[in-house]
């Protein structure tokens, strides 16, 4: 894989805080879960299988709407850390496979060709679990998510509601960028947000960050 075989240059890692109240005590802002993961198309087979190591922070599902999903994950908010793992787990997955005679469906014009079209491109999605209650309810959140090129969904997967004002909060774009970028992305993304929460908590104002260029738009 044409990124694999470069340590990732990231800049920082996500911003681990918990915040307490001096009324309830309760943590209200925390990263809780940092995930990486690439999804791709290379042979369909008919079960459903999941792989992981003994720590459970590299894991690989086989033919969960995609027909391979490679994750790297583990609490806290160490971004680096479980992108590195990513990227030598990724590039022994691939290792093996092509052992075997097969390879990731790749397009030099689009990228990785995966089941769904959303993830077309780098297949890559970074995200990070955190809890913005005061950010969440703030009328600009959706807009700073779009300037900041981030989606947010709930911890229990696509098209799922937040609990407990935690949310999923990932890279927004898969194609247009390398994958280091998109994670730094992530990082510098969820950096910000937190820093909102902490303004919002201290009742200072917050602005809406200028937006990031998208592919394809100048």
């Amino acid at each position: 894989m044409f990124l694999l075989s470069q340590p990732s240059p990231l800049q920082s890692n996500v911003t681990l805080l918990c915040l307490s109240s001096t009324q309830s005590r309760k943590a209200v802002i925390k990263v809780r879960v940092v995930r990486i993961a690439f999804v791709s198309w290379f042979k369909v087979t008919l079960f459903f299988s999941t792989r992981h190591n003994n720590d459970k922070t590299f894991l690989i599902w086989i033919n969960e709407e995609d027909h391979t999903r490679v994750i790297s994950m583990e609490k806290g908010g160490n971004m680096k850390r479980v992108f590195e793992r990513f990227c030598r787990g990724l590039k022994e997955v691939e290792r093996l496979i092509k052992e075997r005679g097969w390879e990731f469906m790749w397009n030099e014009r689009l990228g990785y060709v995966l089941t769904c079209p959303s993830n077309l491109g780098t297949g890559l999605r970074a995200g990070v679990h955190v809890k913005l209650p005061r950010l969440s309810k703030d009328p600009r959140f959706p807009k700073i998510l779009e300037n900041l090129r981030l989606q947010k969904r709930g911890t229990g997967g696509v098209d799922t509601a937040a609990v407990a004002d935690v949310y999923d909060i990932s890279n927004l774009d898969r194609m247009g960028r390398s994958e280091v970028e998109l994670v730094q992305i992530v990082i510098d993304g969820v950096n910000y947000l937190v820093d909102c929460e902490k303004k919002l908590e201290k009742g200072q104002d917050i602005k809406v960050p200028p937006p990031l260029p998208q592919f394809g738009r100048k």
